[in-house]
């Protein structure tokens, strides 16, 4: 394996890069939008000689189509690189793979084939080493990825094989757990001797760290708000460098407000909207301008409100809820539609 040297690791929570503008986003064009984050994202990483680390869901679907998309990341990764870049590496979120694997005809395999982004091996460790020129430069940290599904090798078995002197080990999951407290499906945290960090994907908000003995876990959330209840989650990247017990947050340039609520009826986020119209007041854009540019931004939204049929699918969930439906019925409910309605591009 080539040696990787960095002055430090750079965490990027789940993407979500797609064609399509998911639920009440109201967007122009989304796609941009997210590459503008990765683009910041790569900016921040190559200042500071950092190794970025995507923690899964790079794509919204497994099986993302549009070219231009694909053609444009392609493009900010051969720039990143060419600029001086570390290659970035990624764990397989639930939302890259087909049927719980990344097979060869998904998006995240095909990126994977140009040699400008790394999918990272189920517990296989992935040193990185300081920038020394000398050979025998010290690992400053040991990243072990366990992919979406993968986690319960880590809760169950512990850490693989490790190099002499690892550094500081960070695992890397992307699963449900019970940061907050016990929930149906959560997955219980708990100590795993010999790592000192767990990061944490796949779920959309930042969570309050929690340690249990020498493991401490971190959960930063999304760099992109997919649904309303995400809506005062501020996109950030999280750094780490040798000799740092933690994670430091940096803020990603963002629109605060992004998602139409037409009809509605749940409270918006009053203390999130509030500090958002104080960002307004204080743009140079007119509040009037601001005004008409919501009102166009509501008219465009009479019409489907969604393009990937996430509204539905928030429908469903929401009666799944109300009648108390069993957690397996739910999921059945929820896979049949993404699978007939999702992934096969019809809206509702």
């Amino acid at each position: 394996m080539k040696k990787i040297y960095a002055d430090g690791l750079l965490f990027i929570g789940d993407p979500h890069l797609s064609s399509r503008r998911p639920g009440r986003r109201t967007d122009i064009n989304f796609a941009g939008t997210v590459l503008n984050k990765l683009a910041q994202a790569l900016d921040i990483a190559r200042e500071n000689r950092l190794q970025p680390a995507i923690l899964g869901d790079l794509f919204d679907r497994a099986g993302e189509q549009d070219l231009l998309l694909l053609s444009g990341l392609l493009h900010l990764l051969r720039d990143h690189h060419q600029n001086g870049g570390l290659i970035p590496v990624t764990l397989a979120g639930n939302h890259d793979m087909k049927d719980a694997t990344l097979s060869g005809d998904t998006a995240l395999a095909v990126i994977q084939e140009s040699g400008l982004l790394q999918v990272l091996d189920d517990a296989v460790p992935f040193p990185v080493f300081s920038i020394r020129p000398e050979e025998n430069a010290d690992c400053i940290a040991t990243l072990v990825p366990y992919a979406y599904g993968q986690e319960y090798r880590l809760l169950g078995e512990g850490l693989p094989d490790m190099p002499d002197h690892p550094g500081m080990v960070i695992a890397l999951t992307h699963a449900d757990f019970a940061f907050a407290g016990a929930y149906p499906g959560a997955k219980e945290i708990v100590e795993i001797p010999g790592v000192d960090m767990v990061v944490n994907g796949h779920m959309h908000k930042l969570c309050p760290t929690v340690r249990r003995g020498n493991t401490l876990w971190w959960n930063p959330g999304n760099i992109t708000r997919m649904s309303m209840d995400c809506e005062s989650h501020a996109p950030r990247v999280w750094s780490w460098k040798p000799g740092e017990d933690t994670l430091t947050g940096i803020h990603l340039r963002h629109e605060k407000i992004v998602f139409n609520r037409v009809g509605v009826s749940v409270k918006p986020d009053m203390d999130g909207l509030k500090s958002s119209m104080e960002d307004v007041v204080q743009t140079d854009m007119p509040i009037s301008s601001r005004f008409v540019e919501m009102l166009k931004e509501q008219q465009a939204q009479e019409s489907p409100l969604t393009e990937d049929a996430s509204h539905l699918l928030s429908e469903i969930q929401s009666v799944c809820e109300e009648q108390k439906t069993s957690a397996v019925v739910s999921d059945i409910l929820q896979k049949m539609l993404r699978e007939t309605v999702l992934e096969e591009g019809v809206v509702n």
